[in-house]
């Protein structure tokens, strides 16, 4: 009984984590608005991120309220918290 209950409580707090995931997409860019490719983005506080394509643009899964952490090659880094945006 416990083994069942045990595994019934695991099934539900994974299927909570895949639902408070959003996916973000967005394009990096520099300040005449061409895109960055290989810009990286990472999530702050984590081991998660990814790198822009050619056009600049990314996709990545995170939590609500989760912070971006831009950077690139002879630019600023910049932080930006994503809040519910997608």
């Amino acid at each position: 009984m416990k083994r069942i209950l045990l595994f019934n409580l695991m099934v539900f707090a994974a299927i909570c984590t895949v639902m408070a995931q959003q996916t973000v997409t967005g394009k990096v860019t520099d300040d005449t608005g061409d895109g960055l490719p290989g810009a990286t983005v990472l999530v702050k506080g984590t081991d998660m991120g990814t790198q822009t394509d050619l056009d600049g643009m990314y996709r990545i899964s995170v939590g609500e309220g989760a912070t971006f952490v831009f950077s690139f090659v002879g630019f600023a880094t910049q932080e930006v918290v994503v809040g519910s945006q997608t």
